[in-house]
């Protein structure tokens, strides 16, 4: 993940890069997406009995968030889900490592231009 904000001569500077697990297959949509927006701390993922920290929705049910745990609770983390960063793992959602999601969550507002491309 390359995040890139714009600078006062309205070029854009690269300003993070996120090691990240995108989708099984082709489950992750390719496209521009322009109404992306923090959504919550803890995220509940009832398909998947699974919850993750710091959502943040790109379009629908396909998001940014952090590696996975099996409660809302730091100490119930999903170890594979941080072993499979930086390889395709997910069911579309794009995975980060906390850290990073966290950035996300409270950087980025409501319109943030996603475009995605793996």
């Amino acid at each position: 993940v390359y995040v890139f904000q714009r600078t006062d001569s309205g070029a854009y500077e690269q300003v993070k890069t996120f090691i990240c697990s995108t989708g099984l297959g082709d489950r992750t949509p390719r496209g521009v997406y322009l109404d992306g927006f923090p959504v919550n701390r803890w995220h509940y993922f009832k398909d998947f009995d699974c919850w993750a920290q710091y959502s943040f929705e790109i379009a629908g049910d396909i998001m940014f968030h952090s590696v996975l745990y099996s409660a809302n609770s730091e100490s119930t983390l999903r170890t594979g889900s941080v072993y499979a960063l930086g390889s395709p793992a997910s069911h579309g959602c794009i995975r980060l490592k906390v850290a990073d999601a966290k950035w996300l969550f409270e950087h980025c507002k409501r319109g943030t231009l996603v475009i995605v491309i793996h």
